[in-house]
């Protein structure tokens, strides 16, 4: 993605209606992006990605084993 690409309404409206809907979004970086230009739109790193990944299965992993719980009680 390039800058303006990133900066188009039309992009902000769909990232505003993916998080209203739970979505974790993944904003992207500043840098020097592939077509020579300098601002937002390069993915973020793969460690950040990850982890980010992770936290979710974590976190719902965390919420079915306590759904379990809650249901044998």
């Amino acid at each position: 993605m390039n800058t303006q690409m990133w900066s188009h309404p039309f992009t902000d409206k769909h990232i505003v209606e993916l998080e209203s809907i739970g979505y974790q979004v993944i904003y992207p970086i500043s840098k020097v992006l592939m077509c020579g230009d300098v601002g937002t739109g390069a993915m973020e790193s793969v460690q950040v990605i990850s982890t980010a990944i992770l936290d979710q299965i974590k976190w719902g992993l965390f919420n079915f084993w306590q759904e379990k719980t809650l249901q044998l009680q």
